[in-house]
C-alpha cells in the first residue's frame, strides 16, 4: 500500500463515497465500490500525475469502478447523465476534504442542538430515523404540506447557522 495513496484517498473518502452513491444509487453497493476504488487508486498510484489535482483523478477512477460494478451486476441504468455527474463532482469538490467535512459536521451538530424541540423532532424523524415525509406527518399529526414547509424552513435555518459557525460567528 502506498502511504501517499492511502492518505489522499482517506482525505476525500466522503466525497468519493457520495460520488459513487450518485452513480450506483445503492448504499451497500456504494460502500463496496468505495473499497474497490481505494484498491484501484493504490494500484494505479504510480501512474497518477501528482502535478494535477487528486480529486478529479480519483473521481475518474471511482466512475470507472462504479460503472464496472453496475455492469457486473447486470445493471446498465445510470440515473445521472455525464453532465449531471460533472455537476455532482463540482459540488463535491467545492465542499473540501475530510477536515472540511469534519468542521461542517460539527457545525451541523451544534446547529441541530439549537433547534426548537419540535423542529429537532422533525429532523430526527426524517433524517436519523429515515422516515418518509408522509410517515413523519402521520407521526407528528401534521399535514404532509406542513411537514414539507417546516423541513424547508429548517433546512434554510440550518444552512445559515452552519455558514455562520464556519465563519466563526457564535
Amino acid at each position: 500500500m502506498h502511504r501517499d495513496a492511502f492518505q489522499a484517498f482517506m482525505a476525500c473518502r466522503t466525497t468519493l463515497k457520495a460520488y459513487c452513491l450518485a452513480i450506483v444509487r445503492d448504499p451497500d453497493l456504494a460502500e463496496d465500490v468505495l473499497s474497490e476504488v481505494g484498491i484501484a487508486i493504490n494500484d494505479s498510484w504510480e501512474r497518477y500525475d501528482r502535478s494535477r489535482p487528486f480529486g478529479p483523478w480519483a473521481r475518474g477512477v471511482a466512475r470507472r469502478v462504479a460503472l464496472k460494478a453496475l455492469r457486473d451486476r447486470g445493471r446498465r441504468d445510470v440515473a445521472l447523465d455525464d453532465e449531471a455527474l460533472e455537476s455532482v463532482a463540482a459540488t463535491l469538490e467545492s465542499m473540501g476534504d475530510e477536515n472540511a467535512f469534519g468542521r461542517r459536521r460539527a457545525a451541523l451538530r451544534s446547529c441541530v442542538e439549537r433547534l426548537s424541540g419540535s423542529d429537532r423532532r422533525l429532523v430526527e424523524l426524517r433524517y436519523f430515523d429515515g422516515l418518509s415525509c408522509s410517515d413523519v406527518a402521520a407521526r407528528v399529526a401534521r399535514s404532509l404540506n406542513a411537514v414539507y414547509v417546516a423541513l424547508h424552513r429548517i433546512h434554510q435555518a440550518l444552512a445559515s447557522c452552519i455558514e455562520a459557525r464556519l465563519r466563526g460567528a457564535p
